[in-house]
């Protein structure tokens, strides 16, 4: 007869089988965790640059000669991030 020992070593220093189940599911649980992070970023990168199909379109109207290159700098400066000088 096997007993249950401290953390799940049983008597005779083996992994009792209950462990050897909550490793795996770590180790699922941790694969999820990355896969849902995975996903995330990739969601955050195509839904928060708008900026970035809009300038593609500037730069293909560039490219056509539809707009001035006048035009074309003004636009893109409204579409590009600003960046904060430092004094």
């Amino acid at each position: 007869m096997m007993k249950r020992g401290f953390n799940g070593i049983n008597d005779y220093g083996r992994l009792a089988p209950m462990t050897a189940f909550s490793i795996v599911g770590c180790i699922i649980a941790f694969i999820i965790l990355v896969a849902l992070i995975v996903i995330g970023v990739i969601l955050i990168r195509k839904y928060l640059s708008p900026s970035r199909k809009a300038l593609l379109i500037l730069n293909e109207r560039l490219a056509k000669g539809e707009i001035e290159p006048e035009d074309y700098t003004v636009k893109r400066d409204l579409l590009l991030p600003q960046k904060k000088l430092k004094k």
